[in-house]
């Protein structure tokens, strides 16, 4: 409660003396403090230190800081802004790979070039390594075909536990 307390106290300090307060709440244990102090990094876009921060938000084990991040780069250059969606689609969790197809989908509807995520799903399953893989299984399962379970059915007996049950949970989605 003190951490919370402090890192809003500090919210009210001038933007110049803010970063240092931050990147506490960043690294602080209390996830809470962890979104509070994301938040004040999306809405800070005249932060010196705000790539670094946005980096750590990046692989924050707590989803709603990474969200946070994922968010803050909605305003970055295209480039920077399709890889950060990319590498999102391949996030363990569920609402991030959602939000990262939302707005590469939205994207495509203002750019000419379409991005195709089922195949962008189908690559990363061929070239993926053990850590992304159970993502790039669940994300097939989201948006995929009904031929793509299939596919899948040679996960089923991965030796991952976590591997297995994505495919399992991809196919029963598919088919």
């Amino acid at each position: 409660g003190v951490a919370r307390w402090a890192l809003q106290a500090a919210m009210r300090l001038p933007e110049s003396e803010r970063p240092q307060f931050i990147m506490l709440g960043l690294a602080h244990p209390d996830p809470t403090c962890r979104l509070r102090a994301a938040i004040a990094v999306r809405d800070g876009r005249e932060c010196p230190d705000r790539s670094t921060m946005l980096q750590k938000m990046r692989i924050d084990r707590f989803m709603t800081v990474r969200r946070e991040a994922l968010y803050a780069m909605l305003d970055a250059s295209i480039e920077d802004r399709r890889e950060w969606l990319a590498s999102s689609l391949l996030d363990r969790h569920r609402s991030m790979r959602e939000a990262a197809r939302y707005y590469l989908t939205h994207e495509g509807a203002q750019r000419p070039v379409h991005f195709d995520i089922r195949a962008f799903y189908v690559d990363a399953i061929e070239k993926s390594a053990d850590d992304t893989l159970a993502s790039a299984i669940a994300g097939l399962g989201e948006t995929g075909q009904r031929t793509d379970a299939e596919s899948l059915i040679k996960f089923v007996e991965h030796p991952r536990p976590k591997i297995a049950a994505s495919a399992v949970r991809a196919i029963a989605e598919l088919d």
